[in-house]
């Protein structure tokens, strides 16, 4: 993966265990990759993982694991910002 891109995702790593953060990292990079609406399914079908026999668990990452989605704006909000270059943090 793009360096530039898997920086910005391993900003969200303390907001996950490890082996969430593996699909999450599917499903951001999915995303950012399909062409089509930001499902789920789409996103696992861009990385091609649309026969994936664990197809269910990529589901529960954002219906039923914990995780903060407030903290996960904070991380967003600074990457953009860096991204941007502001120096105020």
């Amino acid at each position: 993966m793009n360096s530039i891109l898997m920086r910005f995702v391993r900003a969200f790593t303390s907001l996950f265990s490890k082996p969430v953060f593996e699909k999450i990292k599917v499903l951001i990079v999915g995303a950012i990759l399909s062409p089509a609406s930001r499902t789920v399914t789409n996103a696992l079908r861009v990385m091609g993982l649309s026969g994936e026999r664990s197809f269910l668990k990529y589901h529960r990452v954002l219906a039923r694991d914990r995780w903060s989605s407030l903290w996960a704006g904070k991380i967003l909000l600074n990457s953009l910002l860096k991204g941007f270059g502001s120096t105020d943090e």
